[in-house]
């Protein structure tokens, strides 16, 4: 429209000065008007086109995002049902660990007191064997004096050739020398 005002301006600045030039052959009204529907329906049709595909590139690029978004949510979701899993796989483990550590230690334990008890048992058989190997010295000596005992009693009593010879004799008897 300013191109029109402008150019039916200038018809009329030729012959007059400025004006408005009301003939509308001679300033070209007719063609510009037809110049300009003509512009606006193919361009208008043109930007009705265009605006249609990148209306439909646009709603196509926001159903991909939306697709990508449901995906990478799915992902995650799963992302934190294995991570769940492992946590509750770790705890398990952690407590089976703790389990078995228990059971070493009682067993190590058992075998500790086990040990012990076989040493005790051993030293107390040592003990009663050194006691009883004591005891056999004892009455061996024992033994031995109060054979020496008679002896010196019998030679007092009995006379020295009577003596000897029951002497001998009994010695020999009892297993002596």
């Amino acid at each position: 429209m300013i191109y029109w005002t402008s150019f039916s301006l200038l018809a009329s600045s030729k012959s007059e000065g400025f004006g408005l030039n009301p003939n509308i052959l001679e300033a070209n009204l007719i063609n510009i008007l037809l110049l300009l529907v003509l512009l606006v329906y193919t361009v208008g049709t043109f930007l009705k086109d265009t605006l249609f595909l990148r209306q439909e590139q646009i709603l196509q690029s926001i159903e991909d995002c939306e697709k990508r978004l449901n995906e990478a949510n799915e992902r995650l979701a799963e992302a934190k049902s294995q991570w769940l899993q492992a946590q509750l796989l770790f705890e398990k483990i952690k407590s089976q660990t703790k389990e078995s550590k228990k059971t070493l230690v009682n067993l190590e334990f058992q075998q500790a007191n086990d040990d012990l008890s076989q040493r005790f048992n051993n030293m107390i058989l040592s003990l009663q064997y050194r006691e009883d190997q004591v005891f056999n010295e004892i009455t061996k000596q024992v033994a031995q004096l109060a054979l020496h005992q008679v002896r010196s009693n019998l030679q007092k009593q009995l006379g020295k050739t009577d003596q000897s010879f029951s002497i001998d004799k009994k010695i020999n008897r009892w297993g002596g020398h």
